[in-house]
């Protein structure tokens, strides 16, 4: 007797969608900090929420909210031997004399906000290494689920993975006067937490979060760029905010960083 199940009723799957969104606020909160592997926690949560396989249905399916619009924050992928990065950004500080792999969040060029379907989303390629390995939103988070201890611990690591975790395979350098350096830390992190902004902004209604550390230049996909607020002030102020969030541009990211609406 002790095989047999109970189905859950749908107040019962939101009580576990509603859940799963208070535990990656929490984590995001704690990754903002500067706890990195927080990150891992978020790929657990975000399997959960929407990667199905043949024998288990992820939560937004079971509640049937999955065939909805996903937001896309990522830069478009162009089919070059260059190296990539769609979701995570080389922020620096030439005052500073720093740099690091970031999670932009909102603050990114207004051209960034879109968004498509489900399964472009999931399977969108996010990262392309020196190696013209390509990784997707999926690879990464089962990644950090499946093998980087979300739910998982392998004994060892997928060499593909493990090198752009590891080994700075994105090929990005700085140069502060003293020669070329590595950009310190992992970029997978940073692009979990990216992917966890862009779930939280799918189902939260009018979501905006925007980084509390300040940044110079930022560079992403393959390009240079100012601090994204400056592009975001080519919209006038009573315009609609391209991030959807429902309020008037200078209700939302036409506001200054400081003042930004933002949900905790």
């Amino acid at each position: 007797m002790g095989n047999q199940k109970r189905k859950l009723t749908p107040q019962e799957l939101q009580a576990h969608l509603d859940e799963h969104i208070d535990f990656m606020h929490r984590s995001c909160v704690a990754f903002d900090e500067g706890i990195e592997g927080e990150a891992k926690r978020l790929a657990t949560s975000i399997r959960v929420l929407v990667n199905d396989t043949r024998n288990q249905k992820s939560l937004l399916k079971q509640l049937h909210k999955k065939n909805i619009d996903f937001f896309e924050t990522s830069f478009d992928f162009i089919s070059n031997p260059m190296a990539h990065s769609g979701l995570v950004y080389f922020a620096m500080s030439m005052v500073e004399r720093k740099a690091r792999y970031a999670a932009m969040l909102d603050k990114i060029p207004i051209h960034c906000f879109k968004k498509v379907p489900f399964d472009d989303w999931w399977n969108q390629i996010v990262f392309r290494d020196n190696n013209q390995n390509e990784f997707t939103r999926r690879d990464i988070i089962l990644y950090v689920s499946d093998q980087d201890g979300g739910a998982h611990v392998d004994p060892a690591l997928d060499e593909i993975y493990a090198s752009l975790l590891k080994d700075n395979t994105l090929g990005m350098h700085v140069n502060f006067g003293k020669g070329e350096e590595l950009i310190p830390g992992s970029p997978v992190y940073a692009a979990v937490r990216q992917i966890a902004h862009e779930i939280l902004k799918t189902l939260i209604s009018g979501y905006i979060k925007t980084p509390e550390e300040k940044s110079e230049m930022i560079m992403g996909g393959m390009g240079i760029t100012k601090d994204p607020t400056f592009i975001m002030k080519e919209y006038k102020d009573d315009d609609l905010c391209p991030c959807e969030s429902g309020l008037t541009y200078i209700e939302c990211h036409g506001k200054t960083p400081d003042t930004m609406h933002t949900v905790k």
